[in-house]
């Protein structure tokens, strides 16, 4: 019991230490559905759902899920973001397919932030353009934080 106790004790005293303001990160989480029905061969039978949470310095995962190909989905890390205005671009690798021969394969996300409705959104893999719908949602982390701050001390 003691043992608790003192564990209660010491989040106290830290949770008592007044704040300081939390870093301002800003998140990119992507998420939408993408196809190229032109494409010659299998790669114009694809259709991607994809998935993706970046942060602010462009590094993050994704996911790649295409359930009539499964043979094609795949996990993505992402290393770098390009911002212009309210277009952002994407660079990453695949890292674990069920295909191991996309292992490595370069991936390339391009998204429109246009406030809370579908905008579009294309992928670049396998030498080809995957283009769709998708919707890309910025989160201010720092705000976030700040908000769950007064919670937890409480």
């Amino acid at each position: 019991m003691s043992l608790a106790r003192n564990l209660l004790e010491c989040v106290e005293v830290a949770t008592l230490a007044p704040p300081g303001p939390p870093p301002q990160q800003e998140e990119q989480f992507v998420m939408g559905l993408v196809a190229a029905p032109t494409a010659p061969g299998p790669a114009g039978e694809l259709a991607f759902n994809v998935y993706a949470s970046i942060s602010d310095d462009g590094t993050g995962y994704g996911t790649l899920i295409d359930p009539v190909h499964p043979s094609y989905s795949s996990d993505l890390r992402f290393v770098s973001r390009q911002r212009q205005g309210h277009h952002y671009r994407w660079s990453g690798v695949v890292t674990r397919s069920n295909d191991p021969s996309l292992v490595g394969q370069p991936v390339v996300l391009l998204g429109t932030v246009q406030g809370d409705s579908a905008a579009p959104l294309e992928l670049e893999f396998l030498g080809h353009t995957f283009r769709g719908r998708g919707l890309v949602v910025i989160a201010i982390i720092a705000i976030l934080i700040a908000m769950l701050v007064p919670a937890i001390q409480k």
